[in-house]
């Protein structure tokens, strides 16, 4: 089975600036926004598979920090184990600031200037699930995606399997829908062959991390990161 540690983005990398007296650093984005994202994507879907269209009243939309306070025992647990492993990386906001607990990020995000969003939608049946973190950029008005983490429960992969695949496919080409230099279907191929051969995918592309691997038993994600 390949395991990863999917790391949570801001605890990690020099992303955001905390005290600016203290820490001067600048939150790195992707090319899309929330809203370019969603519109390749649905419009993908309407031509491809109508049951895969994520609807706008269907996505659950908080902030960073009411998301971090909302998590339940084992998924803070996560973070915090995220967190004792991203203190081991000099540079990173958890290792700066010794940063232990899941409400310290909360509390983080609440001495950023930044306006941090977490956007969350969960397929029917649970076949697949989504959380988009998004930066608020002042200049163009519009919610930057920082991070897409994919999260597939492959002991569904009987019932779940196709549709998995094809909204991974259209995310993927909704993340590099301005690169030119990124094919999608050989994107596919590679992180599928990568996995085969028991190691974790880890690429980057174009200015976004690609991270593909186990986290526990069952649950496969796919995570794409402004670096």
């Amino acid at each position: 089975m390949v395991q990863i540690c999917s790391r949570y983005f801001f605890v990690v990398t020099p992303s955001y600036s905390y005290l600016e007296e203290k820490i001067d650093w600048d939150i790195g984005t992707t090319k899309v926004s929330i809203n370019e994202l969603y519109n390749f994507y649905n419009d993908a879907a309407f031509e491809i598979d109508k049951e895969l269209i994520v609807y706008e009243e269907h996505v659950k939309v908080s902030s960073l920090q009411d998301y971090i306070l909302e998590l339940d025992g084992s998924q803070a647990e996560q973070i915090e184990q995220m967190l004792s492993l991203a203190r081991q990386e000099e540079g990173s906001a958890a290792n700066q600031l010794n940063m232990l607990v899941a409400s310290d990020i909360a509390y983080l995000a609440d001495e950023t200037e930044y306006l941090l969003k977490v956007y969350e939608y969960v397929y029917p049946n649970e076949c697949l699930s989504v959380e988009v973190v998004t930066v608020r950029d002042d200049e163009s008005q519009q919610d930057m995606v920082i991070e897409l983490l994919i999260k597939f429960p492959f002991d569904k992969k009987n019932e779940c399997l196709n549709k998995a695949m094809m909204s991974k496919f259209m995310y993927m080409g909704a993340m590099f829908q301005y690169s030119e230099n990124v094919e999608v279907g050989e994107l596919m191929k590679s992180i599928a062959n990568t996995l085969k051969s028991g190691v974790p995918y880890t690429n980057v592309l174009d200015g976004v991390e690609i991270i593909s691997g186990f986290v526990g038993e069952n649950t496969l994600v796919l995570k794409f990161e402004a670096v």
